[in-house]
């Protein structure tokens, strides 16, 4: 983001009643001074090009941009995901805002709107490697819901013929289901990591066992 641009954001958030309804003169001077940034700077903000600033790391902006969308109403935030499920860049940004989702039936009908058929084979697969992210990188707030993404994600890493897609399934099991629950509401079981990696070496020793049988 261009500085100036920046520093105006900053400084009209400071005087204005959501912030801090600082004087104009002084929101001004507290703006150029949290961004008295260089390349020799180090922090959450830093300089990324000449006259440009932005978050140190991606995950800084994905995270504050799903806080920010979740605080839309409801059917913008259907919209949105609507729109934007099948675009890879938004990836994280979507698997954050699940994070942030209070109601089970909400948290439902978000992974509906991602289940809807895709013509477009680009974005059917990055549909699908979300599901696969929400599955192992979200509270289980809707725990039949998580537990169903989980088994297909494990599904596509045993049978997907295409190697891409499999390796994102797989990824998404053992990169995010380390952060998974092994117990919802109920009773209902949600896959965790050490659920997934015995899936995993099951299949590798059955592959295995089946391949000494052939031989």
């Amino acid at each position: 983001m261009p500085l100036v641009g920046a520093r105006n954001i900053l400084r009209i958030y400071l005087a204005s009643p959501q912030g801090f309804e600082l004087a104009d003169t002084d929101a001004a001077a507290i703006a150029s001074e949290i961004l008295s940034i260089n390349a020799e700077t180090q922090g959450l903000i830093v300089e990324k090009a000449p006259g440009g600033v932005g978050f140190v790391h991606a995950s800084f902006e994905e995270f504050l941009s799903a806080e920010h969308i979740g605080s839309w109403p409801f059917s913008e935030i259907e919209l949105f995901v609507l729109k934007n499920a099948g675009d890879g860049k938004w990836r994280n940004v979507i698997t954050n805002l699940l994070s942030c989702i209070q109601r089970r039936d909400e948290f439902a009908r978000l992974v509906s709107i991602m289940e809807i058929p895709d013509t477009d084979e680009l974005a059917r697969f990055n549909r699908q490697v979300l599901l696969g992210d929400i599955a192992f990188g979200t509270a289980a707030r809707a725990p039949t819901t998580v537990r169903r993404l989980a088994l297909a994600t494990m599904d596509r890493v045993e049978t997907e013929d295409w190697l891409p897609a499999r390796r994102e399934a797989l990824a998404s099991v053992l990169k995010r289901g380390s952060r998974s629950h092994t117990q919802g509401r109920g009773g209902t079981a949600t896959p965790s990591l050490a659920t997934c990696e015995a899936f995993l070496w099951a299949r590798i020793a059955d592959i295995g066992i089946g391949s000494m049988a052939a031989d």
